[in-house]
């Protein structure tokens, strides 16, 4: 290749590289907040019954919603700076097992708007917004428009979340409101002094599978969150990583590993919740799911 050539080379790389840092240029802050995941039910019930995963791993709580007339049967483990939702694959999420959502949120509150501009500057897929009120507050969703009656088996889907200001108010961040809180901020309020002790730290790296569409639709939301891509792998300044696998093949879990940074060391521990592997060694801790 001659001089002109690689200088070419070059300025075209350089050129597709500011295309990408100027969609990004201005984006709201964003945070992976957390991970639905949707289990069997054996596995959501060995969980439950495990105290090292609901007492001293996480702080938990069990819920079940009303989700589109059917019932949603879920299970919470919230660390300092993200959380597990788990539902289980029966009732809303029947035949779901091995789904996956990935959950973003915004710093600030009322972003909505925001929100929606900067994610449609990567994709051209139809987006809606799902929106839910508490006592005094509203969250609202975006995420890729679907059929929910549709969903019959295990999938991605990706969101990203803002909450209104009534519910840093509520939580007692109201001092907060222009600068916006951290996701260990949040948490810390929102759930209490019990999550300072709690060996659960950060998701520090989610291992995906993704057919080329959901790769599509993820791989916007995660750019749109401020998310750098380089090969598959896509680093945030404070967020876990994440590293898609694109696979046609129909894979059953959609997350098949996660690495999460503990608080402090422990002692090592191996454990299985029916489809659920759980290694712990010194400070990291990896979920493998089967």
């Amino acid at each position: 290749m001659n001089k002109i050539s690689l200088f070419l080379a070059a300025y075209i790389v350089i050129l597709l590289s500011g295309c990408s840092s100027d969609k990004q240029s201005g984006l709201p802050e964003v945070y992976l907040g957390h991970v639905d995941l949707i289990l069997d039910t054996a596995t959501v019930r060995s969980i439950k019954s495990d105290d090292f995963l609901t007492k001293i791993f996480a702080v938990s709580f069990s819920d079940t919603t009303n989700m589109a007339g059917k019932p949603s049967y879920d299970l919470f483990l919230i660390g300092r700076e993200n959380f597990f939702h788990i539902s289980e694959a029966r009732g809303f999420y029947e035949n779901q097992a091995g789904g996956l959502n990935v959950v973003m949120q915004s710093r600030k509150t009322g972003m909505k708007d925001s929100l929606m501009a900067a994610w449609k500057k990567f994709t051209e897929s139809a987006l809606e917004v799902n929106t839910s009120t508490g006592s005094g507050y509203q969250l609202d969703e975006i995420l890729p428009l679907l059929n929910w009656k549709n969903l019959t088996q295990s999938r991605i889907i990706p969101f990203i979340s803002t909450y209104s200001s009534g519910m840093y108010e509520k939580i007692g961040l109201k001092d907060s409101l222009a600068t916006g809180v951290t996701m260990k901020t949040f948490i810390r309020a929102e759930a209490g002094p019990p999550v300072d002790n709690v060996l659960f730290k950060n998701i520090e790296e989610l291992y995906v599978n993704a057919s080329e569409q959901e790769n599509k639709i993820l791989r916007s939301a995660l750019l749109a969150s401020g998310y750098e891509e380089s090969a598959g792998t896509y680093t945030h300044k404070t967020s876990g990583k994440i590293i898609i696998n694109v696979k046609d093949n129909g894979s059953l879990n959609k997350l098949s590993r996660m690495k999460v940074r503990l608080a402090s060391s422990t002692q090592p521990l191996e454990k299985t919740y029916n489809r659920l592997r759980v290694s712990i060694k010194n400070d990291e801790a990896w979920f493998y799911f089967e």
